[in-house]
């Protein structure tokens, strides 16, 4: 940890994650009583709920939409980390003239979540 103190608060953290640990657990041993059980809630929620259960989504994605283009959606998480996409272009466009729109969110997904070095995205900085 760099010798920096935790900012995690410990006795929120474990509830939480002993909750989520018991239902998985709990689930994977008994999947057929744990489909029924979730699945009955799941008709209770869309049934009872119908209006309410739509509602609360569409205010999900604005509240979403909002927070992106407030003054909150500039933080930036992390240090910045620049890729190059040095070869995969050339795969981009000799392997795939067809299928551009397809290989270049490909490249883009390919970039921003795992940085590989087989397909030449490398960050500047390597930890």
């Amino acid at each position: 940890m760099n010798g920096k103190a935790s900012n995690i608060d410990l006795t929120l953290m474990f509830p939480g994650v002993l909750i989520t640990l018991l239902v998985g657990i709990l689930l994977t041993i008994f999947p057929v009583q744990g489909k029924a059980i979730v699945d009955s809630l799941f008709g209770i929620l869309t049934h009872n709920f119908k209006w309410a259960f739509l509602v609360f989504g569409l205010f999900c994605v604005l509240f979403l939409i909002w927070l992106a283009f407030s003054r909150w959606g500039d933080i930036k998480l992390g240090r910045p980390v620049v890729y190059y996409l040095g070869p995969f272009c050339s795969r981009l466009i000799v392997n795939r003239p067809a299928q551009s729109g397809t290989a270049l969110v490909d490249c883009c997904c390919t970039a921003t979540h795992t940085g590989a070095a087989g397909d030449g995205l490398l960050p500047d900085e390597v930890d």
